[in-house]
């Protein structure tokens, strides 16, 4: 019995060393730490930050902010250029620049008050003075809506305006149309305006164009006269509202023969076809 107890209590002890023994061999193996994420600066998750951004972004994208510093200059200079020429003298256009050349036949008219009744006269037909009426009604109210494109239209008048007499020797007013017409596309483009000017000039020219072709029957003043003809429409609509001029008192007998005329060429189209 005793040795029993000896052998049992050695096989114990045996066990327990070994125990102890692949303990201290076992490697433990170290946890693998995770890794710190990168930490997110705070200033991006701040929407005041986040528009600063998107506003930068915008001013960088945009190709207009880009180049509105040289069309403001551009219209400066010509506006002071425009005014330099006005304090000129009188016989300066046909001295130097037209190279003695006389003023055309066909713009015997030095001033606005002398071309104006003229005007009138071009503009003698109820139907067509309604058709301007309704055209510069549409144009001053687009104008007003957008103040860029009201002074990019004043712009485009005073340079052409003061420079008519540059062109006072040539027989229309092929030039001197293109000059007011640059310059108002010009600044209406540098102010990301470029489409809206292109809808007032059709709104405009449509009305008064479709007056002069089919009711009054004669070529448009503007052809000769661009700067002159574009402030007596404005100054008609004027005198229209105020009543000095014939046409809106007018508007019931003028309208009523053209409706009629419209709704039987309708109603033929449709028999026609029917």
């Amino acid at each position: 019995m005793v040795e029993t107890r000896k052998s049992s209590a050695s096989k114990h002890a045996a066990t327990q060393a070994e125990a102890e023994k692949q303990k201290e061999i076992k490697v433990v193996q170290p946890q693998a730490q995770p890794q710190p994420q990168p930490q997110v600066a705070k200033t991006q998750n701040n929407p005041k930050n986040q528009k600063k951004n998107t506003q930068r972004k915008v001013v960088e994208e945009d190709p207009s902010s880009s180049i509105t510093f040289f069309v403001i200059f551009t219209s400066v200079c010509l506006v002071l250029a425009a005014v330099g020429f006005s304090f000129l003298p009188e016989n300066f256009a046909t001295d130097f620049i037209l190279n003695g050349a006389e003023r055309h036949v066909n713009k015997p008219f030095k001033t606005l008050a002398d071309f104006y009744p003229f005007y009138l006269q071009e503009h003698s037909d109820p139907t067509n003075r309604i058709f301007h009426f309704c055209g510069t009604s549409l144009v001053i109210l687009t104008l007003l809506l957008d103040p860029v494109l009201l002074q990019s239209l004043l712009i485009a008048f005073f340079v052409g305006y003061t420079s008519c007499t540059l062109f006072a020797g040539l027989p229309n007013g092929t030039y001197e149309g293109l000059l007011v017409l640059f310059t108002f596309l010009f600044f209406a483009a540098g102010n990301a305006k470029f489409k809206k000017a292109i809808f007032v000039l059709v709104l405009g020219y449509s009305f008064a164009w479709v007056g002069h072709f089919y009711f009054e029957l004669n070529k448009p003043a503007t052809f000769i006269y661009p700067s002159y003809s574009l402030v007596s429409d404005f100054r008609m609509w004027i005198d229209m509202v105020m009543g000095t001029v014939p046409g809106l008192r007018e508007i019931d007998t003028i309208l009523k023969p053209l409706l009629s005329n419209v709704q039987t060429k309708a109603t033929q189209f449709i028999s026609q076809y029917q």
